[in-house]
């Protein structure tokens, strides 16, 4: 998994979640907008 990476106008993230229940793994890949986290910390 990579760190965090910024861009302009935003940063991307990886996340990996593990259940040991059911053995699924799961490859989060997210972009986070700067315009969009205004927005929200704003309500």
């Amino acid at each position: 998994l990579n760190p965090i990476q910024y861009f302009p106008g935003g940063a991307r993230t990886h996340t990996i979640v593990m259940r040991s229940k059911t053995g699924t793994v799961r490859f989060l890949d997210t972009v986070h907008m700067d315009h969009k986290l205004k927005t929200l910390k704003a309500k």
